[in-house]
């Protein structure tokens, strides 16, 4: 780990050659940054009040009341996207109103439906405020979310797969991202997307699919970025379809390889996911426009459901469900109303996608936005729109918005897929960054 009295931790952004973003010590002492690791590690922490809230939402409720009042009229803070993501939201949140009104959704449900959009915006608002800034505060919350995870480990009084699937996998993966750069900043890129591909073999052999997927997806795409980032530019997307190959292959190898082990397990959780879908899609069969209430949950979607499961032994019958898909479930709870911010949600996620594959400079940051934002993509598609889902929602869209707010600053990146430096964008201060120094 290279350090200076003057300057701290060295995180080498891409090569020798490239400019360095510092962070010194007295970074981490900054009020947002504080914030930010307090509201992270608090996020996991949680009570019964009405539906489960978190003790870190309640923290960034707080910042997200600060924030709207100090920037009223601030309009670097209400950024576009910021705006038509709040409107996108207040679209959504109307749709559940008119689909619990028309419904008369019992006042326990309406509450909780109605309280998990407000939570989205509130947290979205006050992780913005946090981060928009300052990349130590990212690094921050994404570390605070990590040890929460680890301080509520046993929660669930399960098994150790089942602890290490809740309360370690992602820990493990944020660690490395993060210790990576500082262990090894000469060999930064290649280091990062190895480690990552053997922690993503890790997850899967157990039985951590979805995060192991994630992190190998990520390992061969740094590497591929770093096998072309010289001469060998202009061979990117070919190097980069046969690295998104070579991890299919790899996590495929793997699945196969533990499958003995854990094929039972598997195929009921493959079947309850395919029969939650069709479930919610026989509710917007039923009412495509006016959706049917907020976590709503009726007769025939249980008859679907039930029929859809290879075994039902462990459900009771009438048990109540969420769709796993985000999308799928908002259109069933709001109707069309209700899908508005997620379909402009999915947008934000797949065009951040595009840059940080194509366009935006690797840094160290570059693991941390791919895999919230890849995360945030499949749970988009294949997981509730429940519990603390609103607050990784929140966090994904600070992370998308910042990179397509970078996108749209760099003057180098429309250029070339590898720019030589990583300019900081005009008007943003970047805690960390290291200009040149002048020479006397």
């Amino acid at each position: 780990m290279g350090t200076s009295a003057a300057t701290g931790f060295r995180l080498v952004a891409v090569s020798s050659a490239s400019p360095r973003k510092v962070i010194r010590f007295r970074d981490w002492f900054q009020l947002s940054v504080i914030l930010s690791f307090v509201a992270g590690l608090l996020t996991h922490i949680q009570f019964q009040f009405g539906g489960r809230t978190s003790c870190g939402e309640l923290v960034l409720a707080v910042v997200a009341v600060f924030a709207v009042m100090a920037n009223v009229g601030h309009r670097r803070f209400w950024d576009r996207r910021v705006l038509l993501t709040l409107f996108a939201l207040f679209v959504t949140f109307a749709g559940y109103i008119i689909s619990d009104l028309v419904n008369a959704t019992p006042e326990e449900r309406l509450i909780r439906g109605w309280a998990r959009i407000a939570f989205v915006i509130i947290d979205f608002i006050a992780i913005w405020s946090l981060v928009r800034k300052s990349l130590v505060s990212l690094f921050a919350i994404c570390l605070g979310v990590a040890l929460s995870l680890v301080l509520t480990y046993g929660a669930e009084q399960g098994s150790f797969l089942t602890n290490y699937k809740v309360h370690l996998a992602v820990p493990l993966t944020v660690a490395v991202m993060i210790a990576i750069p500082s262990l090894m900043p000469r060999q930064v890129i290649q280091a990062t997307g190895l480690s990552m591909i053997l922690v993503g073999m890790l997850h899967i052999w157990l039985d951590s699919r979805m995060v192991g997927a994630i992190c190998m997806v990520i390992g061969f795409v740094l590497i591929a970025r770093y096998i072309t980032t010289s001469r060998l530019r202009s061979l990117y997307l070919v190097a980069l379809v046969l690295a998104l190959i070579s991890a299919s292959v790899g996590i495929a190898y793997v699945y196969v390889a533990t499958n003995p082990e854990f094929a039972t397990r598997r195929e009921g959780s493959n079947s309850e996911r395919k029969a939650l879908a069709l479930a919610g899609i026989s509710a917007i069969e039923r009412s495509p426009v006016i959706g049917l209430g907020s976590w709503s949950w009726d007769t025939e979607m249980w008859n679907v459901f039930s029929s859809r499961l290879t075994d039902r032994s462990g459900y009771m019958p009438g048990e109540k469900f969420g769709v796993h898909s985000q999308i799928l479930q908002s259109w069933a709870e709001a109707g069309l109303l209700g899908t508005v911010f997620f379909i402009y949600y999915g947008r934000l996620l797949f065009h951040s996608l595009w840059i940080l594959f194509f366009r935006r400079p690797l840094d160290i940051m570059t693991p941390t936005f791919l895999y919230f934002i890849l995360v945030a993509c499949w749970d988009l598609l294949f997981s509730p729109f429940a519990n603390l889902h609103r607050f990784y929602i929140g966090l994904s869209l600070a992370i998308a918005i910042q990179v397509l707010r970078e996108r749209n600053r760099s003057l180098h990146a429309a250029d070339s897929i590898f720019p030589a430096t990583l300019p900081v964008p005009p008007g943003m201060t970047v805690p960390g960054w290291q200009a040149p120094v002048r020479q006397n």
